[in-house]
């Protein structure tokens, strides 16, 4: 089995898979009268994050990368759900990335779940994390991005006094409380464009069946040389069985 440290996703496919506006549109799009993106952007009457970006529901994101600022990717991987089973572990993958600022700045986590009750709970709790370590890294106006349609609508919601499962309250008033304050934003991405938060999840869920799971942050991010804020953020992360076992910001 690899060790945890060295078998994040490089950040040259990260990038890749969050796919940007490449130019115009062709002369059949002209023909046709669709407004390019550029165009969309170049207008402020219309709403970032409601018109600029095509959405085939109401929060779909389908480009990611027209968001602006910071965008964190969140995912879990975990036995599908059974009658009456017992809780288990869970992985969970966190991914930051940052285009806005030269060089690009990444950040991967990796961490385990002990008592995942259900997928959608394992869910919740990787995006709990995901907004903690936001709050503690004082990111403001982040897209947080999930594949978990439910999850998304339920946060989203102005009543969240009800969730889709009871076990998932501690975490989703994590993850509003964290995001409320940092003015943050839900959004549902298709799984393909969820890839690499999704193998850092499936990583961790490998790595927590090895007696030595645990490994030191790495930075490599050549503007910390002396002090790595993200190193010190992940040390005032504290959520209910869930545990880092490896991050690297780059």
């Amino acid at each position: 089995m690899d060790s945890p440290k060295r078998t994040f996703p490089s950040l040259q496919d990260s990038i890749h898979h969050q796919p940007a506006f490449t130019g115009p549109p062709n002369q059949e799009q002209a023909r046709s009268g669709s407004t390019p993106p550029s165009a969309l952007l170049n207008q402020p009457s219309f709403n970032m994050y409601r018109c600029t970006i095509p959405m085939t529901n109401r929060y779909m994101i389908q480009m990611p990368a027209l968001l602006p600022g910071v965008r964190c990717n969140a995912d879990a991987s975990t036995t599908p759900d059974q009658p009456s089973m017992q809780p288990r572990m869970a992985g969970l993958g966190v991914f930051f990335l940052n285009t806005q600022v030269q060089p690009v700045h990444a950040i991967y986590i990796k961490a385990v779940m002990t008592n995942a009750a259900s997928v959608l709970m394992a869910e919740a709790a990787a995006l709990a994390l995901a907004a903690t370590v936001n709050d503690a890294l004082n990111i403001n106006n982040t897209a947080f991005l999930s594949d978990c349609q439910q999850l998304v609508h339920f946060l989203n919601d102005a009543d969240q006094t009800n969730p889709p499962d009871w076990r998932i309250k501690y975490f989703t008033q994590l993850f509003a409380n964290c995001a409320g304050q940092r003015r943050a934003k839900i959004y549902e991405v298709n799984r393909q464009l969820n890839t690499t938060a999704n193998t850092l999840a499936r990583q961790a869920l490998s790595a927590s069946s090895s007696s030595s799971t645990i490994s030191e942050p790495v930075c490599s991010n050549s503007d910390h040389h002396h002090h790595c804020p993200v190193m010190n953020a992940l040390l005032s992360v504290n959520l209910n069985s869930v545990s880092i076992i490896a991050a690297r910001c780059c």
